[in-house]
């Protein structure tokens, strides 16, 4: 199974990192993976550190650094008492990133007020609802993305009912095709979030097709809206879609604290994960 992902000492840069190197890759994480994996090669366990590589998923790095690190923001929020949004703005300078948390804000109606809600529960067969923010920076493009889910606590079962994305990219050229791109990305987000989990064992991977690897369907699409910011002051073209994936898992699981007042640390939120951390 997946290690636990701890939050501390993630904070720090979390949302505004430095500008990406040009030609290159500004996920150090996945730099570092490629190291690791080069380590595990010379240490003599070179078929089962190919089996393992993640470098073939979608924004492997970035999944896994901007889940602790949002968590965070939306855990201190709640321990400050502050609104998740407005927190994150009030410690942020870039003045493109609080745009797009402001934007999120206002096209997802959203409820300002500390984390978790008023009357959140984490027991019965009545659902639960909440919602949950995350931010990132990504080659040169800030998003901001807000997760409405209602949560059944007897089954652990999570649907994202509401999912707003906001995006600047600076420059958007073609924006019917970055809209459907960030549509693809959010949805493959919630799919990791909520089901994707590769197994393994001493023999390697033992996740080889749809039952044992299962992902979202059509019914797990949630009503979506996506605000593109085009701005030519900016003068470049950032990337779009791929950054989308990063989102959701962060905003789901702020979400489910403020329904639940249970702060979650590992992924996917499976029913059975989300049973056990409600009963804890």
């Amino acid at each position: 199974e997946r290690a636990a992902i701890g939050c501390a000492g993630v904070v720090e840069h979390a949302i505004e990192p430095p500008e990406p190197r040009h030609g290159g890759v500004d996920e150090r994480g996945d730099i570092r993976l490629a190291q690791h994996v080069g380590a595990l090669e010379q240490g003599g366990v070179a078929d089962l550190a190919r089996d393992l590589l993640a470098l073939f998923s979608r924004t492997p790095g970035q999944y896994q650094q901007n889940y602790p690190r949002e968590l965070a923001f939306s855990e201190a929020a709640a321990l400050a008492g502050a609104d998740p949004i407005q927190f994150r703005i009030d410690h942020a300078k870039e003045e493109r990133l609080i745009n797009v948390l402001k934007q999120v804000r206002d096209a997802s109606r959203w409820d300002t007020r500390p984390s978790p809600r008023a009357g959140a529960k984490s027991t019965g067969s009545t659902l639960a609802r909440g919602r949950g923010v995350s931010a990132m920076f990504r080659s040169g493009t800030y998003w901001a993305c807000v997760c409405e889910i209602a949560v059944t606590p007897s089954t652990g079962a999570i649907a994202v009912e509401k999912y707003t994305i906001a995006v600047d990219p600076g420059i958007v050229v073609n924006p019917a095709q970055l809209k459907r791109q960030v549509e693809g990305g959010a949805m493959m987000g919630i799919s990791h979030a909520l089901y994707e989990e590769a197994m393994f064992d001493e023999s390697g991977i033992t996740s080889r097709d749809w039952n044992t690897y299962p992902i979202a369907k059509m019914t797990d699409t949630p009503e979506m809206k996506v605000v593109l910011i085009h701005d030519l002051k900016v003068g470049a073209y950032g990337g779009g879609s791929e950054a989308a994936n990063a989102l959701a898992a962060p905003a789901i699981a702020a979400a489910l604290h403020d329904a639940t007042g249970k702060a979650c640390r590992r992924l996917p939120l499976k029913r059975g994960y989300v049973q056990q951390l409600l009963k804890s």
